[in-house]
This record gives structure tokens, sequence and C-alpha cells, in this order.
């Protein structure tokens, strides 16, 4: 029974039939049945299956996963060099200025709220001439 075959016929636009035509040799089918089959079980496998990956081509794939992964190491470049120009930062203000702490975590509390203000564009200039930062480093003085 394995090999015994249904007859199943349909009608096709004709340029579906060139389609079929044009290509069934190029898929290494020995016929144009062949080719069909494999369509309808490929088209229905695609809409049986949850995970559409199977279907989706492997060349894409590799592609997809190459882009995220280079965007990921990029990703993790720049944190680390946000990382390394915080941490200086730090060692150069611990070095010159006495912060007291209670005063820095007031600090601490205004920087979150001027990243939140600014969508994460601060820039020193902006700091220095900004009155709030003065008074607060002059209490951790005090």
């Amino acid at each position: 029974m394995a090999g015994k075959k249904v007859i199943f016929s349909f009608r096709t636009s004709p340029e579906t039939h060139a389609l079929v035509n044009s290509l069934w040799p190029r898929d290494n089918c020995k016929s144009q049945n062949e080719f069909i089959e494999k369509a309808v079980r490929f088209y229905t496998g695609y809409l049986a299956s949850q995970d559409a990956t199977e279907y989706t081509s492997k060349i894409l794939l590799s592609v997809m996963k190459g882009i995220v992964q280079d965007s990921e190491h990029r990703v993790r470049q720049n944190i680390f060099k946000l990382a390394t120009e915080v941490a200086l930062n730090t060692r150069i203000i611990s070095t010159y200025e006495g912060i007291e702490d209670l005063n820095l975590s007031r600090m601490r509390g205004q920087v979150i709220h001027d990243l939140k203000r600014t969508n994460g564009q601060i820039h020193l200039e902006d700091a220095v001439r900004d009155s709030n930062w003065r008074t607060l480093a002059e209490e951790g003085d005090a």
C-alpha cells in the first residue's frame, strides 16, 4: 500500500502551470507530480507548524543570527567603554573632592532624575553650569 498513489486532479492558472513546468527540473524532481506533492507537503507543514523556522531558509536564519551576534558584540563593547569612563570619572572626582555619604546619595538621586528628564543626554558642561550641583557639592564640603 505504501507505493500506491491516488489520482488527484486540479485546475490551475496558466501562470502557475508555467511556474511548475519551469521549476520542477531545478528541484531534482522526477516529475511534475513529485514537485507538486513536495510543494503541498511543504505548505501544509508550514500551516500546521507552530515553529516556522523549519520552513525558513537556513541561509536567512544564519544571516539573522550573525546580525544579532554582531549587534550584541557592539552593545557589550559600548557598555564596557561607558563603564570605563564612569570608573575613570569616579576616581578623578573622589581624588579631588571630599564628598560626604549623605550628599552622595542625594547626588545619585539627582543624576537619576536628570537622566530620566533628558533621556540620557547629560553633558559635563551642563552639569558645571547647573546651580543644583554646586549646592549639593557645597553641602558636602560644609
